[in-house]
């Protein structure tokens, strides 16, 4: 049985509009769920230092049998990835035309 840890939302409005940075170091599983009307693309991020960022690719949650996972989002949604050892998570909002996304993340763990 997962465990919830804890849950960060932001608000995504413009060209390079970053999300807060959620300490994912105690999770086993981070899951995104992207809400709200906008045009423009967000990509995933995770780090191990908060300094050097690098494309989290993560799986769609409404496409149970996909085999490729995806780093950018130009709709909403929800995904979710295996995120063990990973320390640092953030979206940024890399082409922006109009409106908004809000972006919640939420952690958990599993047996522990």
């Amino acid at each position: 049985m997962a465990t919830f840890i804890k849950e960060s939302s932001s608000t995504l409005g413009a060209l390079n509009a970053s999300s807060a940075v959620v300490d994912i170091s105690d999770a086993d599983i981070i899951a995104v769920q992207v809400t709200g009307t906008f045009v423009g693309t967000m990509t995933f991020y995770a780090s191990f230092d908060d300094v050097t960022y690098f494309q989290f690719a993560l799986h769609q949650g409404t496409q149970t049998s996909a085999t490729t996972d995806i780093a950018n989002t130009t709709s909403t949604g929800i995904w979710s990835k295996p995120c063990a050892s990973l320390k640092y998570f953030k979206t940024i909002m890399n082409a922006y035309t109009s409106g908004s996304a809000t972006m919640l993340v939420a952690t958990s763990r599993y047996g522990k």
